[in-house]
């Protein structure tokens, strides 16, 4: 993970090959290698970048429930915990992603579970 300094030193490098790209008078392998090198940083910022929402910063239990910490949970205990951060945090959007996980890694056992 990269810290906030380092994202900052990727994301000027980027702009530097941008502006180099915007130059005129350079070679197709000079193009070429700027464009790669834009890639290669654009993957490692990509790779910081979390599939979670600011709020997750914030609250510990969305980090844990986006993490699958919860995905071994009886049905009825993880719907109270997504209620608990549903309700902390104001918003449904960032558990969403979370809760088809749980519903996919944990499909067969809801299906053939009445306890729920």
């Amino acid at each position: 993970m990269l810290t906030f300094k380092e994202k900052s030193a990727v994301k000027n490098q980027i702009l530097d090959y941008i502006n180099k790209l915007d130059e005129t008078n350079l070679s197709f392998k000079e193009k070429s290698n700027y464009k790669t090198q834009i890639f290669d940083l654009l993957g490692k910022l990509e790779e910081t970048i979390e599939l979670k929402p600011e709020e997750s910063a914030q609250n510990k239990k969305l980090q844990d429930l986006i993490a699958g910490k919860f995905n071994n949970y009886k049905v009825y205990e993880f719907l109270n915990i997504v209620k608990e951060i549903i309700v902390e945090i104001n918003s449904v959007e960032p558990v969403k992603e979370p809760c088809v996980k749980y519903l996919d890694t944990n499909k067969t056992i809801i299906t053939e579970s009445r306890n729920y």
